[in-house]
């Protein structure tokens, strides 16, 4: 399942990793499940969450910010998020909320998320080796598919106490909520 990126676009996946901690080069890292992860369209189903596509255009204007240039054209910014991209997303939100400047947070959240739903948290040598890329594709399509359990389990927000069937909240609600339990 890995992607294989245009030259032009490296640059920004490899942004995105350094983001959440990852190293942008295979070996004794997460690469191989972060390019599983932005290989992986986010799809949507319930209302709201079409959100979650505007922080991967406001994701793609950050680095366009930081390095001075535009690679996206106005389709591409407006494309479909990848699940890195709201992943990375994600935690940058969460890290705001719960840990303000502490970048650091952000790598901290990111990995919480793939661990809460399931996704195959290997190193590269191992993930390659005992082919996670099945197990990975299986939990981020249980995630985009609403697959989990009520209270969250499976998902990216499992949680203790939910006032609603987490299925069928958006993920923004998900997340507050999971925050504040996790401040109690």
């Amino acid at each position: 399942m890995h992607v294989k990126l245009r030259k032009d676009k490296e640059r920004y996946f490899q942004w995105l990793c350094s983001l959440v901690g990852i190293r942008s080069q295979p070996g004794h890292s997460f690469y191989f499940l972060a390019r599983d992860l932005h290989g992986t369209t986010f799809r949507w189903s319930v209302e709201g969450d079409e959100n979650r596509n505007s922080d991967a255009a406001n994701l793609r204007l950050e680095f366009c910010d930081e390095y001075g240039h535009s690679m996206f054209t106005d389709e591409e910014l407006d494309a479909p998020a990848t699940m890195l991209e709201v992943l990375v997303g994600l935690s940058q939100r969460m890290t705001f909320a719960y840990c303000g400047d502490d970048r650091n947070c952000e790598e901290r959240w990111f990995f919480e998320m793939l661990l809460n739903c399931g996704a195959a948290i290997l190193e590269d040598t191992i993930y390659e080796e005992k082919r996670c890329s099945f197990m990975t594709e299986e939990a981020l399509d249980r995630v985009i598919e609403r697959r989990y359990d009520p209270d969250g389990t499976g998902g990216l927000f499992p949680l203790k106490h939910p006032k609603e069937d987490q299925r069928r909240a958006e993920l923004w609600y998900q997340m507050n909520q999971y925050l504040i339990e996790k401040s109690l």
